[in-house]
């Protein structure tokens, strides 16, 4: 997926793309933390495509992408990575919301981010954990902008 980003005159991203799709429908036995891993980096390929051509329905797969990734890479099993995939999620929702204006799209991605700091502790992780935060916080100005709820804003 790196290729993608460096050669600009060949699309690395769909070739990756179309690469993780065939793993998937070739997947076979017991699939829970494989089929998870894969979504996780069709999810990351997508949203790579995505932001290179800023394309919003390359946004929605990558979204619904990482919602499958979840699936398999459980808050209970594999509790941080399913905090990462919220927090993309999160992040993503909150893209797709600022071109749109879907107030959907922006509780969405509130619920994502909050459903990420319950795993991601600020004390093991302060650096990522900071992140979600200044997301999260960037997420809740705007809703809070949309709603006029000054409420919102204190949170």
């Amino acid at each position: 997926m790196l290729a993608g980003t460096l050669d600009p005159s060949t699309d690395w991203f769909q070739s990756t793309i179309s690469a993780y799709r065939k793993a998937l429908r070739l997947l076979t036995g017991p699939l829970e933390r494989r089929l998870g891993l894969l979504n996780r980096s069709l999810g990351l390929a997508l949203q790579a495509a995505a932001e290179r051509g800023d394309d919003p329905e390359l946004l929605e797969r990558a979204v619904e992408t990482y919602r499958s990734a979840c699936l398999a890479l459980n808050r209970e099993q594999a509790p941080k990575e399913w905090g990462v995939l919220q927090a993309r999620i999160g992040g993503l929702l909150y893209r797709l919301h600022m071109r749109t204006d879907k107030i959907e799209l922006l509780k969405e991605s509130l619920t994502a981010f909050q459903g990420a700091l319950q795993v991601i502790a600020r004390a093991e992780e302060p650096f990522r954990w900071a992140d979600v935060m200044h997301n999260l916080s960037q997420s809740l100005q705007v809703y809070g902008d949309h709603i006029k709820s000054v409420e919102v804003l204190q949170l």
